[in-house]
């Protein structure tokens, strides 16, 4: 008698699962993850920044990226609110997508007025495909690139086929020369940005850590 109780036992809660599954949304299903919850977090080595009162270079950190939310921006259509968690203070960036054209906004003048929004600080085209270029909206030079498709192999994980895009940019006393490396589904897994502002180089490599996508 007990054995046939633990056997159905077994079999109900074999049909609780099974039946509970099926309301489970699979993670991952967007192109490009753009779903208020999703989260990543990256393990950060920086050139740029120094601990306060002393010489010493901050090597690595930990930071994490939430989209939080949405917002209208100043021409009253929505974005996502993407949070970045940094050790030493919070940055936010806007997401937009509209078609194949995914719009980054950073919190400057580009997303608090409508001729601002004509200048994303960041385009990007989907689907990714190898040798594609497209213009970035800045003066002077601004161009983007899928330069090719690889495996990626990080300190935490191994990527199957994810996108090198490369981005250039050429401005008054300044230049970026900045790799994303993106995985269909889960997002940016590698950055590496190698930028000259009117100041030394500097550069950061990010390295997706964990995620949760849906």
């Amino acid at each position: 008698m007990k054995q046939l109780s633990l056997v159905l036992i077994f079999f109900l809660l074999l049909f609780c699962f099974a039946c509970n599954k099926e309301d489970i949304k699979p993670a991952g299903e967007n192109y490009f993850p753009n779903s208020v919850g999703d989260t990543w977090e990256y393990d950060v080595t920086d050139s740029a920044q120094y601990v306060e009162g002393s010489n010493d270079t901050v090597e690595h950190y930990s930071v994490k990226v939430l989209i939080v939310g949405t917002k209208k921006l100043a021409d009253g259509k929505d974005a996502t609110i993407w949070q970045y968690n940094y050790p030493f203070g919070i940055d936010t960036n806007y997401v937009r997508i509209v078609g194949d054209t995914i719009k980054i906004f950073d919190n400057s003048y580009n997303s608090h007025t409508v001729e601002g929004l004509k200048y994303p600080a960041l385009i990007f085209i989907q689907p990714f495909k190898v040798n594609e270029e497209w213009d970035g909206k800045h003066l002077w030079f601004d161009t983007l690139s899928v330069v090719k498709q690889k495996d990626v192999i990080t300190s935490f994980q191994t990527f199957k086929d994810c996108f090198q895009i490369y981005h250039h940019y050429i401005g008054p006393n300044m230049e970026t020369k900045d790799n994303y490396w993106f995985k269909p589904q889960i997002g940016m897994v590698r950055i590496y940005t190698d930028d000259y502002i009117s100041a030394p180089l500097m550069y950061r490599t990010w390295q997706l850590k964990t995620y949760f996508v849906h």
